[in-house]
């Protein structure tokens, strides 16, 4: 347990995100009151990237001078259409925190370890349409989707995400009281 509380630690986070995956330890799980930190599931853009996807998708914005803002949610609402996801529900943007690249990235972000996209008519979809959006993301792109530090954390990150043992005890032993009535 040592080494996976370890795990838990926002130095070893920060020193080894992006993750390809992640383990069971980078989600809530309520029985342990574990609470980590939010990870995006996504694909991150430089600014240059996101403004190049635009010129491609969006003949328009050759022509204009385009806020951030409305760059991105025109690229938004053009992959939740492409994927029938909820246009406010679905793929959504981020900052990510990464401190891997010199430059700011924007986080094309298809779900949490908290909270998965809606698809229309607002359900959630499968973890195989999950999976095939994925790849159709990282198609679309040309670069893998991977496990970001998510900008909603704000300043909220804490230092320690870490498992009390004692939290571990009780619910081994709540379970094996359990298994025995």
């Amino acid at each position: 347990m040592e080494e996976l509380n370890h795990t838990l630690k926002l130095d070893y986070i920060l020193a080894h995100e992006p993750f390809d995956e992640i383990g069971w330890q980078y989600f809530p799980i309520p029985e342990f009151d574990l609470k980590p930190p939010i990870f995006d599931y996504a694909i991150a853009l430089t600014l240059d990237e996101l403004h190049d996807y635009s010129r491609a998708h969006f003949p328009d914005s050759e022509n204009m001078i385009m806020s951030f803002v409305v760059n991105i949610r025109r690229v938004l609402c053009r992959l939740n259409d492409m994927f029938s996801l909820h246009p406010l529900l679905g793929i959504s943007d981020s900052v990510a925190l990464t401190r891997k690249s010199k430059d700011m990235l924007i986080s094309i972000r298809l779900c949490t370890n908290y909270r998965r996209p809606r698809a229309l008519p607002n359900c959630r979809p499968s973890v195989k349409r999950l999976m095939t959006i994925a790849d159709g993301l990282e198609a679309e792109f040309g670069k893998p989707m991977k496990w970001y530090l998510s900008g909603d954390n704000d300043t909220d990150l804490q230092h320690d995400y870490s498992v009390p043992m004692w939290k571990l005890d009780e619910v081994e032993a709540k379970r094996e009281k359990e298994k025995n009535s």
